[in-house]
């Protein structure tokens, strides 16, 4: 590597320090680093829709409760746990009979309840849709692959972003001719992560042989950092 290449990351700064009419300077390197962690999912999130119509209000709520209450119970013995299901969203709707495209009189209501299910077998998941589709779920959407462990994976890449920063350091103040000492700042510039994700809404009306190809999970964290750089020994 040259030395004018070099030199572009090399920041040199002064800082005055005051003290009983004393002054010190000293000059400093200003890195980015980067860590990155890849593993392999173990959970699936899912969101899913119930939506039944009925003459009156009342009649569709209870009909869509009902089919709700029948697809918890086939998730329990699925094996799902309670924390794994969530309610999302109810909502109900009213259903207008078409008259030269305006809304007038109401011909009945639409009731609808969405769920937010995780799996951490992934090798059930095929075995999880179909299951879905015989219980009556209009719709499925928000197909979306995580980890249990998101926190450990996301600090390792943050351990590694600061080895990566002190590193980067090293090498362009060897260049230098002078040495890295201690660390004045670091911050975060960026916090990511990146899975695979099938967010186009659409509906089932078969079986669903295959599962989904869950891929890898990639964490990112880039950091900014500091150093002081002091005359090499």
């Amino acid at each position: 590597m040259k030395l004018a290449y070099v030199l572009i990351f090399l920041i040199l700064s002064s800082f005055a320090h005051a003290g009983e009419g004393e002054t010190t300077n000293f000059a400093t390197i200003t890195v980015e680093g980067t860590g990155q962690t890849v593993t392999t999912p173990d959970v699936v999130r899912l969101g899913w829709t119930l939506s039944e119509e009925g003459q009156t209000a009342s009649q569709a709520m209870s009909i869509m409760t009902k089919k709700s209450a029948k697809l918890l119970d086939k998730l329990k013995k699925f094996g799902l746990e309670a924390a794994d299901v969530v309610s999302t969203d109810v909502r109900l709707s009213p259903v207008y009979k078409d008259n030269n495209y305006q809304r007038s009189e109401i011909r009945g209501f639409v009731a609808s309840s969405s769920l937010k299910v995780s799996l951490r077998d992934l090798d059930r998941l095929a075995e999880l849709y179909d299951l879905a589709l015989q219980s009556g779920v209009t719709e499925m959407y928000g197909v979306t692959f995580d980890t249990t462990e998101r926190d450990a994976h996301m600090t390792e890449a943050q351990q590694k972003a600061v080895h990566n920063a002190r590193k980067k350091a090293e090498l362009y103040a060897k260049e230098a001719g002078v040495r890295v000492g201690r660390p004045l700042m670091m911050s975060e510039i960026r916090e990511t992560s990146g899975f695979q994700m099938f967010a186009a809404r659409s509906s089932f009306d078969g079986e669903m042989a295959n599962p989904i190809a869950s891929g890898e999970l990639t964490f990112t964290q880039s950091i900014t950092a500091k150093y002081e750089i002091e005359p090499a020994e």
